[in-house]
């Protein structure tokens, strides 16, 4: 788990991804456009194929703060887990965009 922020858009990140998309929904974070991604890899790419992601995509002014869980390759409760470790990480972010 863990977030970072990187210097492009969310549109841009998210035509980029190399797993297939399980869910996707548009939501808020401190009243920023987000998006809640969830994909599975297929080994195309730089995900391994059958690992579980779930990411939210926050636009921080033009700059996309992406807070993420992998499957580790635990039980379904351990991922379920740390998805919900995210979600309560992103309720409770305060973003500044300085």
């Amino acid at each position: 788990m863990g977030t970072r922020t990187v210097g492009a858009s969310i549109e841009v990140i998210l035509a980029r991804r190399d797993g297939r998309e399980l869910s996707r929904s548009e939501t808020t974070v401190d009243g920023r456009r987000a998006v809640v991604v969830e994909d599975v890899g297929t080994g195309n790419g730089s995900l391994p194929r059958g690992t579980f992601q779930y990411r939210y995509f926050v636009d921080v002014d033009g700059r996309t703060l992406i807070a993420e869980t992998y499957d580790t390759g635990d039980t379904a409760d351990t991922y379920r887990e740390e998805r919900d470790v995210v979600d309560h990480m992103v309720a409770s972010m305060d973003v500044d965009g300085s």
